[in-house]
């Protein structure tokens, strides 16, 4: 386990536990494990499932580390916010809290948003930021609820290839046939090669 330096136990979740690099742990259930996050949407923003009083509640992994060693937000500064413009990076001194102006300039900052007062200003094609940040863009098995994984799309090219038809395919990897002949036509999993 990847352990910082300074670990908290969270308040109002009893049996899980945050560090400063940003990584949550549960010792429900008589052991320690790190917990594994996934990205939110579009913005990439990690999180958890938390268990309290026998509820999920799904949890802003950065907003965790916030609240637990920065403490509450202050007045007026709900938002917290990242330095490097990375919503993967929830290290401590990465992270500080804003207001809603403040989160709209970093976003202006970091290339994730234009100012709406001038449209003009969007940035297109290779300067849009998910052109210059292509590892912010979700894709293949890191879509949440993705069926394949990008070992799985080469097996079935191969198969493909070697004359299966995509029915087959499709129920050898428990898949509809449809998804076999987007991967085919190169209409999804372009990104695999």
């Amino acid at each position: 386990m990847a352990d910082g330096l300074n670990r908290v136990m969270l308040e109002g979740f009893p049996g899980y536990s945050v560090d400063d690099t940003g990584h949550v742990y549960s010792t429900k259930y008589g052991r320690e494990r790190e917990l594994k996050p996934w990205r939110n949407g579009a913005c990439g923003h990690l999180m958890v499932a938390l268990m309290r009083a026998g509820k999920r509640k799904h949890m802003l992994v950065h907003r965790l580390v916030a609240m637990a060693l920065i403490g509450l937000p202050p007045e007026g500064k709900p938002n917290v916010l990242h330095r490097d413009g990375n919503p993967r990076n929830n290290t401590l001194g990465n992270l500080y809290y804003g207001d809603q102006a403040d989160n709209a300039a970093d976003m202006v900052r970091h290339g994730r948003c234009f100012p709406l007062e001038h449209p003009e200003k969007m940035p297109r094609g290779d300067a849009h930021s998910r052109r210059r940040n292509p590892s912010l863009v979700l894709r293949g098995e890191d879509v949440g609820g993705a069926k394949l994984a990008a070992n799985d799309v080469r097996e079935i090219r191969g198969a493909l290839a070697g004359g299966q038809g995509p029915s087959a395919v499709a129920r050898r990897f428990s898949v509809t046939p449809q998804t076999i002949c987007q991967i085919r036509d190169g209409r999804t999993w372009r990104h695999v090669a």
